[in-house]
């Protein structure tokens, strides 16, 4: 079952903590300084409660297993935690490659994020909190999650229409990593971990749901989430499709 009560408990708690200390930091962090500190954290917590099932599994077991999204992207989620981590510890964070990057991570953060909050496969195979390997897969998930917000909270990024070009770039990249993982394991003889889901379906029971259908539903939330706030906070003359309209009069004049 997926929606239990724990479950629902869960993302509910960790959707108003994730707001409450979203609405503080904007309120009362201005300083850039702090406002870096708060990132790092953010991507750094996020890396260790990804890890730490290797600590739990030698302090309890003597032993533990590295699985293979341990070493390799093998999900999206494994892309957004280390570009957020980049995206913290990058210095110079005015240069096109991070604007980029900055912007494919907080879009990726969020969606992946919510997806691996709420529809959790993991969690739906074993729905129990009490099992430490499902916990800390939830708990990474939401400071990822508040991470990839922060990007827009702290003004990181600017959400605009050219947010698509950046996006299919960091989409790309994903492409490319899954088929670079694929190989590897081929010339490695190790079982195919399905990286991006290139290989086979997330959820044999909707099997219309892959990489490709994700894809392009993304970027149909991207265009509807851009629009949206542009509607509410931007200008209309400032607005992509009110810019692409007076284009297209005067192409056609």
């Amino acid at each position: 079952m997926l929606f239990d009560l724990q479950h629902s408990l869960f993302f509910s708690i960790s959707f108003i903590i994730v707001a409450i200390v979203e609405i503080l930091l904007y309120k009362y962090v201005h300083k850039q300084e702090y406002k870096n500190l708060a990132l790092k954290i953010a991507a750094i917590l996020t890396v260790i409660i990804h890890y730490s099932s290797l600590l739990y599994d030698y302090l309890t077991t003597k032993s533990a297993q590295i699985e293979e999204n341990m070493i390799f992207m093998v999900y999206p989620c494994n892309v957004g935690m280390w570009c957020l981590l980049l995206c913290a510890f990058i210095e110079n964070k005015n240069t096109k490659f991070y604007h980029i990057l900055a912007e494919f991570t907080f879009y990726l953060g969020i969606v992946g994020g919510l997806i691996g909050i709420l529809f959790n496969e993991n969690y739906s195979n074993t729905p129990s909190l009490a099992d430490y390997h499902i916990l800390k897969g939830l708990l990474s998930h939401v400071t990822m999650l508040f991470g990839a917000i922060y990007l827009k909270v702290a003004s990181y990024i600017r959400i605009r229409i050219h947010n698509i070009l950046s996006v299919a770039l960091g989409y790309i990249f994903m492409l490319l990593n899954a088929v670079f993982v694929i190989t590897i394991e081929k010339v490695f003889e190790i079982d195919a971990s399905n990286p991006m889901y290139l290989i086979s379906v997330p959820y044999e029971a909707y099997p219309w749901i892959n990489i490709w259908t994700m894809g392009l539903s993304g970027f149909i939330l991207l265009l509807t989430i851009v629009t949206i706030y542009e509607i509410i906070f931007v200008k209309k003359e400032e607005r992509w499709y009110y810019i692409l309209r007076n284009t297209l009069k005067k192409e056609g004049n």
